[in-house]
């Protein structure tokens, strides 16, 4: 509004280097993510912000921000289980999952129900007809008939109630 202090948008031309710091005035935090974020999702109940960032990680943000995060404050959990860019993130229904893609071929679903972020992920989709037992070797016949993706996952959602998910991998659905 007008002559009510600063403006709560701000318009980013694509000559400026991407997101990467929250904006204080906003959030109340400023430590820095570390790297650009690509996507966000709000979760369902609208309490916590899934940050997709370039280097692989998800960062997720309680919100109101400014209540959780302060200067001295520890920075936010990541969710490590990609080794490049997270290209897409995706809230189940009930907001206990979170599904998360990335150009590293693979596709994530992590169980975000408590207040400590998982360290590793409940099930890691790279491969197209099923994921492998884990430890489990794939013979030549069983890795032909379940080749991996092959190509960077660029969307992961979920379907039909949480029972089902989509991945998006190249010209594959």
């Amino acid at each position: 509004l007008p002559g009510r202090g600063a403006p709560l948008i701000r318009k980013y031309t694509p000559a400026e280097s991407p997101l990467t710091v929250l904006q204080a005035v906003n959030s109340g935090a400023v430590a820095p993510l570390g790297s650009a974020v690509m996507r966000m999702a709000f979760a369902p109940d609208a309490t916590r912000l899934a940050l997709a960032t370039h280097d692989g990680s998800v960062t997720l943000l309680r919100l109101p921000a400014r209540r959780y995060l302060s200067h001295g404050a520890p920075s936010p959990p990541s969710l490590l289980g990609h080794t490049a860019a997270v290209s897409s993130v995706h809230w189940s229904h009930s907001g206990r999952l979170l599904l998360s893609a990335s150009a590293d071929g693979a596709a994530c679903l992590w169980d975000v129900s408590h207040d400590r972020p998982p360290a590793a992920p409940l099930l890691r989709m790279q491969h197209a007809s099923h994921s492998p037992r884990p430890g489990a070797a794939l013979t030549g016949a069983e890795a032909a008939a379940n080749p991996l993706f092959g190509t960077e996952v660029r969307a992961a959602t979920f379907f039909y109630l949480d029972r089902f998910v989509l991945l998006a991998a190249g010209n594959v659905l």
